[in-house]
C-alpha cells in the first residue's frame, strides 16, 4: 500500500504560484490590469459614486491579494455594479458607465445600479463638525436615560 508524502508545512500561495506555469503569472498580470483599468474606467463617469459589491458582498473579481468589488468578467461578458449619486439619470449613467467598459472588455457589459447615494463632498473637518457630546430634549446626555444635570 503506497502512502502518499506528506509535508510538515502546509503549501503557501507563494509555492503555488512558483509552480504555475510563466504564461499562468501573465494571464493573471493581463487579468489584474485589466480589472483595475475596468475600476478606473468606472469610477471615472460623472454619477457614479463607487463599485458596489453587491446586497451580500457577492459581486467582486478576486486577484493576488486583494479583492475588487463590483467587478466580474467572464467569457459572457462583464458584470458592473454600481452605486450612483442622487440627481444624475439612472439609465443614461448606466449606459455611460456601458461605454466606457465595452471597449475595455470586447464584449456584452451588464450594468446593475445597486444604490443611490448622497454625494459625501470633501471630509468634513472635525473641529467644525457637531459637538462630541450627544445631547437629548434637555441638552447633553449624562449618561444612560438620564438627560442634562446628572440628577
Amino acid at each position: 500500500m503506497n502512502v502518499p508524502e506528506t509535508r510538515d508545512t502546509p503549501a503557501t500561495t507563494s509555492d503555488l504560484a512558483d509552480r504555475s506555469d510563466p504564461a499562468d503569472r501573465a494571464d493573471r498580470a493581463d487579468r489584474a490590469d485589466l480589472v483595475d483599468a475596468v475600476a478606473s474606467a468606472v469610477r471615472a463617469v460623472p454619477g457614479v459614486a463607487d463599485l458596489h459589491a453587491g446586497v451580500f458582498g457577492e459581486v467582486g473579481t478576486y486577484l493576488p491579494g486583494r479583492r475588487v468589488a463590483g467587478i466580474t468578467i467572464g467569457p459572457g461578458g462583464a458584470e458592473i455594479h454600481v452605486a450612483l449619486l442622487i440627481g444624475y439619470p439612472v439609465r443614461q449613467t448606466a449606459a455611460l458607465v456601458r461605454a466606457a467598459v465595452a471597449p475595455l472588455t470586447g464584449g456584452p457589459v451588464h450594468v446593475t445600479v445597486e444604490d443611490v447615494v448622497a454625494d459625501p463632498g470633501p471630509d468634513p473637518d472635525p473641529a467644525s463638525g457637531p459637538a462630541a457630546t450627544p445631547t437629548g430634549p434637555a441638552g447633553p446626555v449624562d449618561g444612560p436615560g438620564t438627560t442634562g444635570g446628572g440628577a
